[in-house]
């Protein structure tokens, strides 16, 4: 079991790790996202915000999240692999793999606030893994839409903030606000970016 409480193990602002995608890395992501667009639930929207907000969603989990991830950790061609089979089961879930062949889990969020620091790791029950690794990874882009992003009139800030394993996140649900409980689900189980692990220190990806 990882120490999140040793501070030197644990994640400041050098070692965030920033991931450049071209424009073709750009247009892929978004071609990729628009096909696994099929109007999924959001654990922490309602139905239709989540429909209103499916697209940029989709483009940055699983379109620019998921590239950046696979890019940084294997190749693009990697993630190429998995979302094609992915969109050909639209249906099936991902089983919480995000990298064809490995226990990897990619969470992508936009990011607002000019502390990165201060944004969560956040995994509902039903997405933790014994044996997963979980990366938190930040968007942060000026007028964040799909069509600026890849005629390259807008380029995203790609961030890899840091990691956490089953074992770290499995005492971490939460009981109440934004991530408790809701619908009948338990809560999210959450941890602050600042409490991550470094990503420079995970060399090896659990396979499944």
């Amino acid at each position: 079991m990882k120490n999140i409480d040793c501070l030197e193990n644990t994640v400041e602002q050098q070692d965030i790790v920033e991931v450049f995608l071209d424009n073709d890395e750009l247009k892929l992501a978004y071609q990729m996202a628009k096909k696994a667009e099929i109007g999924g639930k959001s654990r922490f929207r309602n139905d239709n915000d989540r429909q209103a907000n499916l697209t940029i969603d989709q483009f940055i989990g699983v379109g620019l999240g998921e590239l950046a991830g696979n890019k940084h950790f294997f190749s693009v061609k990697d993630y190429y692999n998995s979302r094609i089979k992915k969109n050909e089961n639209p249906y099936s879930g991902d089983n919480g793999s995000d990298t064809l062949g490995y226990k990897i889990d990619y969470k992508a969020s936009h990011a607002k606030n000019p502390n990165l620091l201060n944004y969560n790791l956040v995994v509902r029950p039903k997405e933790l893994h014994s044996g997963f690794v979980y990366i938190l990874i930040l968007i942060r882009s000026h007028g964040l839409s799909p069509q600026s992003l890849i005629t390259g009139e807008t380029k995203p800030k790609i961030y890899l903030m840091g990691w956490a394993d089953y074992e770290m996140l499995q005492d971490k649900q939460v009981t109440s606000g934004i991530f408790g409980p809701k619908n009948g689900n338990g809560g999210a189980h959450v941890i602050q970016a600042n409490k991550l692990l470094k990503i420079k220190d995970l060399t090896t990806i659990p396979q499944i």
